[in-house]
């Protein structure tokens, strides 16, 4: 299932390649989500949205650049096809989620149900369920709550939203998070943190007003 082998393939980037690497190779998938929604939807493909798909991508890079990302030595390790795996997974089902809106909640639950049946078997055959305190389940509990709530939400958005905007709008993900470490004190404000949403809201604004750029089509009359 999408979700499953998404999370599955996330952990198995950050563990066997740089974690900064890994990131912006996952972070790949809002622009695949952009290309491969327009396809599912069989709607026409227009160059803003791969402008906004390409400053949004840049934004991630700009922010992860300002925590230490190093390009220029880059070496090709298991991790980073794990990470082009997860972009991929997500992309694709979320291109299958707004491709056949019809499907019902329920169908959405039978996904939960089996992602957490095959990332259960995985952590206890392979992983051998390693120990942990009690007191986690405090935390494992409502963090897994509010994970159903993100995917419902998104499955909702890719459903009944303008799937191609929602897909630019999430270049905010690892932005929001590093803006949220600020607020709490754990991080301190940096001009990467600043360009890169500028970034990635020139990027959101291009993706809801590119249309407005083009000409309307003029009908002939009889």
């Amino acid at each position: 299932m999408g979700i499953s082998v998404h999370n599955l393939t996330w952990v198995a980037a950050l563990q066997q390649a740089p974690p900064l690497e890994a990131t912006l190779l996952i972070y790949t998938w809002p622009l695949l989500v952009i290309i491969f929604t327009t396809i599912a939807l069989r709607q026409r493909f227009h160059l803003y949205h791969l402008l906004a798909g390409v400053i949004g991508l840049t934004g991630v890079a700009v922010l992860l650049l300002g925590r230490g990302l190093a390009l220029p030595g880059l070496q090709l390790l298991p991790g980073h096809a794990w990470a082009l795996a997860s972009a991929l997974s997500w992309s694709v089902f979320s291109a299958v989620s707004a491709r056949f809106p019809a499907r019902s909640n329920s169908f959405l639950g039978i996904v939960f149900l089996l992602s957490a049946l095959i990332n259960g078997a995985i952590w206890f055959l392979y992983r051998g369920a390693p120990a942990a305190p009690m007191h986690s389940l405090w935390i494992a509990g409502p963090a897994a709550l509010f994970f159903a709530l993100a995917y419902g939400m998104w499955d909702f958005g890719m459903k009944h939203g303008n799937a191609q905007l929602v897909g630019v709008i999430s270049f905010l993900t690892p932005v929001l998070s590093a803006s949220y470490l600020v607020l709490l004190g754990r991080a301190a404000p940096t001009p990467h943190l600043a360009l890169s949403l500028l970034l990635i809201v020139a990027a959101i604004g291009i993706a809801r007003h590119g249309d407005r750029g083009r000409a309307p089509v003029v009908s002939s009359g009889a």
